[in-house]
């Protein structure tokens, strides 16, 4: 079952729970409505970020570190962004994707080609970013 899948089953499962607990009690009418939401921010991992909702390896108490947000544009029918993360010094290995700036909201993460360096603190400038970017890789 994909990310997506168990996303939509446990909001299922959360409204079938509720709705129990509610007076009268049952589903009458609902449905469950299903949407792409895009993340709105990006940041940087020291390893494998894991599953979420909270990325392991992200330098999140270090106070050079800022996720970036992402402004979205279209050009010529297709759709692409941008960001500026604030790194501190270290070796970053994946790009992670999030809903937000809040820590709790990992939607997704891409392993770098090549690590990044930073001996000093710095700004990563991701530009552009695709709208299938934020998915997961396939092994080549």
């Amino acid at each position: 079952m994909s990310t997506h899948e168990e996303l939509l089953e446990e909001a299922r499962r959360q409204l079938e729970q509720q709705a129990d607990q509610a007076p009268g009690g049952g589903l009458v009418n609902h449905g469950i409505l299903g949407a792409v939401v895009w993340p709105t921010h990006m940041g940087v991992s020291a390893g494998e970020p894991g599953p979420g909702p909270v990325p392991d390896h992200e330098p999140w108490d270090d106070l050079d570190y800022n996720r970036g947000q992402i402004w979205w544009h279209t050009e010529n029918g297709q759709t692409y962004g941008k960001a500026s993360v604030f790194a501190p010094k270290g070796i970053y290995t994946h790009f992670l994707f999030c809903l937000g700036s809040p820590r709790e909201s990992l939607i997704g993460a891409n392993k770098l080609d090549q690590p990044i360096v930073f001996d000093l603190a710095g700004i990563i400038d991701i530009d552009p970013i695709q709208c299938m970017d934020y998915l997961p890789r396939l092994p080549a």
